[in-house]
C-alpha cells in the first residue's frame, strides 16, 4: 500500500529517507514516485486492550501467496557475481530491485526482466537486504557479504 496525503491532493505520499531500514530512520511526505521506500504493508496485530483491529507495520518475510519469491545466491558471498532468482505468480512481471547497505543507504538499483539476475557488481564486506518489488508486491532478502 501506500499512504498518500488527501490535503496534497494525493500527490505526495508517506516515505522513507534515503530507503533506511534501521531503528531511527526518518519518515516523511514526498512527492508520490511508486518507489519501494514509499510502500508499506498494513496487518492486523494485537492491541494492549487485546480488540484485535490494531494496525501495525513489519518486516515483510516474504508473501505467502507465492506471487513473488526471491532467493539471492551465493550467501554469503564474495561480493562479485550474484545471482538474483525469482520464482512465482509475478516472476515474469518487470521488478524493481534495490541494494541497501546496513547503513541504510542505496547502493544499487536496476529494473529486472525475467527469471535470473546476475550482480556482477563488487560489493563491499557487509550486510545488505536486497528487496524486489513488482505489482503491489514487495520482498526482502538478507545477503552478506564477506
Amino acid at each position: 500500500f501506500s499512504i498518500k496525503s488527501k490535503i496534497s491532493g494525493e500527490q505526495r505520499a508517506l516515505d522513507v529517507a534515503n530507503f533506511g531500514i534501521h531503528n531511527g530512520t526518518n519518515i516523511m511526505q514526498w512527492d508520490y514516485l511508486d518507489g519501494m521506500n514509499q510502500l508499506w504493508r498494513l496487518e492486523r496485530t494485537r492491541t494492549d486492550v487485546d480488540t484485535g483491529f490494531g494496525v501495525g507495520f513489519t518486516e515483510n518475510k516474504g508473501v505467502p501467496s507465492g506471487d513473488l519469491l526471491l532467493k539471492v545466491y551465493p550467501n554469503p558471498s564474495s561480493g562479485g557475481d550474484i545471482t538474483i532468482a525469482v520464482d512465482g505468480n509475478l516472476a515474469n512481471e518487470v521488478k524493481h530491485m534495490a541494494i541497501i547497505n546496513i547503513s541504510g543507504a542505496l547502493v544499487y538499483s536496476a529494473q529486472i526482466y525475467g527469471l535470473n539476475y546476475r550482480l556482477n557488481q563488487k560489493l563491499s564486506p557487509g550486510v545488505y537486504t536486497v528487496s524486489l518489488y513488482s505489482d503491489g508486491v514487495m520482498v526482502n532478502e538478507k545477503l552478506v557479504v564477506f
